[in-house]
């Protein structure tokens, strides 16, 4: 993988085929990607969202406790628990659950 100062990422993937002849051909696919950094202001920003809702989207993502959630953002569990009901409120959802579904598919 590769990246420069613009964010642009370009990943590199090699294979070897052969045809009916037995001949060699090696291939190389270059596809476009991003850093984790951009991946999570783009959706930030798709999203209105603040750089600690998209780091507790992250931990739902992982299947983080609430625990480990809250030490890692060095905040108290009644403090995450309000974090957690205003991002309910920001995207919609009523429940814990369905954010943790929302963001479980995410590789943010």
């Amino acid at each position: 993988m590769h990246h420069d100062a613009s964010g642009i990422v370009l990943k590199l993937r090699g294979f070897v085929l052969r045809d009916e002849s037995e001949t060699r051909y090696f291939n190389v696919i270059v596809e476009r990607g991003e850093l984790r950094a951009v991946r999570r202001r783009r959706f930030a920003a798709r999203y209105g969202l603040s750089a600690t809702d998209v780091e507790l989207l992250a931990g739902l993502a992982a299947n983080e406790s609430t625990l480990c959630t809250a030490n890692r953002l060095s905040v108290t569990r009644a403090t995450l628990r309000t974090y957690l009901c205003r991002l309910g409120d920001k995207l919609e959802f009523e429940t814990i659950a369905e954010l943790r579904a929302f963001a479980t598919p995410l590789t943010l």
